[in-house]
């Protein structure tokens, strides 16, 4: 197995692209994106791509016929059309819905065309003369994403209303429901067999069901924000996903693991896709790139070149009742027969997760219990082992996992030959080798177990030694300051930019140091783990002698927990109804979910994120209208934009037609991303913040935007949209309705009670 490669980069895009096909026979890519074009990518060297125009709003969805004749497109000004992949690019258009359409797909016969819509409703039409044939309309939010089964038998939709759902064509009835507690799928797609689904959530998870017996086969919890598109490798036996995280991700279906990590975009990655023979795959991003990757670590015969099985479907012989997933190109006749439910192959879990499984677990085989403790925070010691970095922004793990059984000893064989795997019940020829196995698996449990808790012993002490510390009143915060830590660039003539450098992107704030004419001002000073303070002054960017100011635009623990490092030489603002939570260093109020797998490195040593608080810091409370004097008529003004936070605040900066805007408004691929659903927001107070921050806007000169996370804006219009598009995904309404009161996850994530929600 090789790694995945780089092949070729294409940016023409000036907005975040959306969706990927490629052509039947893999000599174009075709790509849509919120700049309203489309961009026929071609494979061969110096020929041109072609710009198709013809939507008057940003086109969500793309997708090739399977004859590779035509090019369909769904788009926010409500119309499909259906495009000629040639040099004039000339297309036929109707109006599909009420609302934005948000996906389209053909059937694999070509002569039916799906649209999915924000009007909640799914349409089929066909191709010919674009007649409308049925809808669907069972879902009561949005419908992000449906997709034809390979057959075309069978229909998948996922919508914000937190359900995924089934549909047989025949009947345009719905054949099940699967609910999602934690989020709603941003996209879903069928696994090649046509017996399985996939989706990718917004609590960044990627989630697989077989829909025969209508149960959650596979969980994987390795993204660390939300999962964009996913897609299938043809042969069925990887699955690609790509997150808000900017990384791309392939699970290796059989072992149930992740095998790559693919890091090219800078910024969300928004879209996946592969070739229709699987030798390359396709990824956007929200950074306008479109990168193809040539695949390689495909080593197995695709799914249509099974020898092993009369019917080209994956199946689990005769007990349809099983939770067992097995490919047919993986099974062998005689095991077939004989199969009974013991190990799924496709699967860390045979049964659906509760709130509280939030990974994939490493099960032992013998006695059924976990392989390494879990904390009450949620995190883990887990027994690794992490491959080196490869070219192209590449990481492979090379970690095994474990098939979630039940409690009693394994009695089946997995034996290897001609890299084809064979799972079944023993059989005479293996029983001899049964005990033998049997006392070498026993054997590696014990070691483990021995390693485990040598771990955990080291654990405890490390602990103590910190609880020493506070006791003798020695601050959790690093002594000393490590220079790796942070990064600072100049974005103005004296406006500088600091990042944390090891912390992960999804949570990593901006953090601004502008420097004013008597005097500066920090806004949001980071996590704390290590000293800004000290970081300034060594760049000679912060004086000594000089007054400085910090002012933090809300009480998250990623914006404020570095404040204390500021308290004894400078002033340190926020506002009144934040002001509680950072004094008294609450943790709910600070929203601290700091996890060990945030950081790809220690801050310093024996630095423990368990551990890991927001201290009680001295600070003063400021109001709505509050000016900060830097000198000068030099001033920002703060505005109160409550909720992300009842405090959140912005800064308006007159000098440079600059505004600071927190975590309030930042470039999401979609306004509905905003988060409203903390436990310190109210989706209410977001609306009415939301509504008087887009005719602010419209009232005052901005040319520089500089949001909390993510990039800079340079168009006050984006800010606009953005908000405008959270304002309709609310619909006015109690955000309960619309799927933002996710008490279940609040209370095995944060660990705290139900959200503080719209209070209506």
């Amino acid at each position: 197995m090789e790694d995945p490669k780089l092949e070729k980069h294409f940016k023409s895009h000036r907005s975040t692209v959306t969706s990927l096909s490629f052509s039947p026979n893999t000599k174009q890519l075709v790509s849509g994106s919120l700049d309203a074009c489309l961009f026929l990518w071609p494979f061969k060297p110096q020929v041109r791509a072609y710009r198709f125009v013809g939507h008057n709003d940003a086109v969500h969805s793309v997708c090739f016929s399977p004859s590779g004749h035509l090019i369909a497109s769904g788009s926010k000004d409500k119309k499909v059309r259906l495009w000629i992949p040639s040099v004039k690019g000339e297309s036929t258009v109707f109006k599909a819905h009420t609302a934005a359409v948000r996906c389209v797909d053909f059937a694999s016969d070509g002569q039916s065309l799906l649209s999915s819509s924000e009007d909640k409703t799914i349409k089929i039409w066909t191709v010919h003369r674009q007649k409308f044939q049925f809808s669907l309309n069972q879902h009561s939010n949005w419908v992000r994403c449906a997709k034809f089964s390979p057959d075309g038998r069978l229909i998948v939709s996922c919508s914000d209303d937190k359900t995924v759902k089934i549909w047989d064509r025949n009947t345009n009835e719905c054949m099940h429901t699967f609910y999602e507690p934690h989020g709603f799928l941003n996209d879903v797609a069928f696994h090649p067999s046509g017996t399985c689904i996939g989706g990718g959530c917004t609590d960044a998870s990627v989630k697989i069901w077989d829909i025969r017996t209508r149960k959650l086969i596979q969980h994987y919890a390795n993204h660390v924000a939300s999962v964009n598109s996913v897609a299938f490798h043809p042969n069925g036996n990887y699955l690609l996903s790509a997150s808000s995280d900017a990384t791309l991700k392939i699970f290796d279906l059989l072992e149930g693991r992740l095998i790559y990590t693919l890091h090219g975009h800078q910024g969300p990655a928004t879209s996946v896709a592969f070739s229709k023979q699987g030798d390359f795959f396709a990824s956007g991003g929200q950074d306008q790139q479109v990168l193809v990757w040539k695949t390689n670590f495909e080593s197995a015969p695709s799914f249509a070149e099974s020898t092993n099985t009369t019917s080209n479907k994956y199946t689990n012989g005769n007990d349809t009742s099983s939770n067992d997933y097995i490919p047919s190109t993986r099974v062998s006749s005689s095991t077939n027969q004989q199969k009974k439910a013991q190990i799924s192959s496709l699967g860390e879990k045979s049964q659906p997760e509760t709130s509280d499984e939030r990974g994939a677990r490493k099960i032992d085989v013998f006695n059924g219990k976990s392989a390494y403790p879990t904390y009450g925070d949620g995190d883990r010691l887990e027994i690794t082992n992490i491959g080196p970095a490869y070219e192209n922004g590449i990481s492979r793990s090379n970690s095994a996992s474990a098939c979630l059984v039940n409690s009693e000893p394994m009695t089946n064989a997995i034996s290897k030959n001609n890299n084809r795997t064979t799972y079944g019940t023993q059989s005479n020829v293996n029983q001899a080798y049964a005990p033998q196995l049997t006392n070498t698996l026993e054997h590696i449990v014990q070691q483990l177990d021995i390693l485990t808790k040598t771990v955990a012993i080291l654990e405890t002490r490390l602990t103590m030694t910190e609880i020493i510390q506070l006791i003798l009143g020695q601050s959790y915060m690093a002594a000393t300051d490590n220079p790796e830590w942070f990064s600072t660039k100049q974005v103005d003539n004296n406006l500088f930019l600091t990042n944390e450098n090891h912390f992960f992107e999804g949570n990593r704030a901006n953090i601004w140091l502008i420097r004013g004419v008597a005097r500066d001002l920090i806004i949001d000073c980071g996590l704390g783990v290590c000293n800004l303070k000290k970081h300034f002054e060594n760049l000679n960017i912060l004086d000594k002698d000089r007054e400085c100011l910090v002012l933090c635009t809300h009480s998250h623990f990623d914006h404020c927990g570095g404040a204390k490092h500021f308290e004894n030489d400078s002033q340190i603002l926020i506002h009144r109804d934040d002001y509680q939570g950072l004094r008294d260093g609450r943790q709910k109020d600070t929203l601290n979910y700091v996890r060990s797998a945030h950081f790809d490195q220690a801050p310093y040593r024996n630095f423990s994120a368990r551990e890991y608080r927001v201290p009680a810091t001295k600070c003063e409370s400021i109001l709505d209208g509050h000016r900060i004097d830097l000198g000068a008529d030099d001033e920002i003004i703060v505005s109160h934009v409550p909720g992300h936070t009842a405090g959140s605040v912005v800064c308006y900066y007159p000098k440079t037609k600059s505004l600071f805007t927190g975590d309030f408004v930042y470039d999401c691929v979609h306004g509905d991303e905003l988060i409203d659903w903390v436990p310190t927001s109210s989706v209410r107070d977001y609306l009415r913040s939301a509504n008087r921050m887009i005719d602010w806007l419209e009232e005052h000169d901005i040319e520089k935007i500089y949001p909390g996370h993510s990039r800079i804006f340079t168009d006050k219009k984006r800010v606009q949209d953005i908000l405008r598009e959270y304002i309709d995904s609310k619909d006015d309404c109690c955000s309960k309705a619309k799927g933002s009161c996710m008490q279940t996850m609040v209370s095995g994530f944060f660990k705290m009670g139900c959200f503080r929600c719209c209070q209506c």
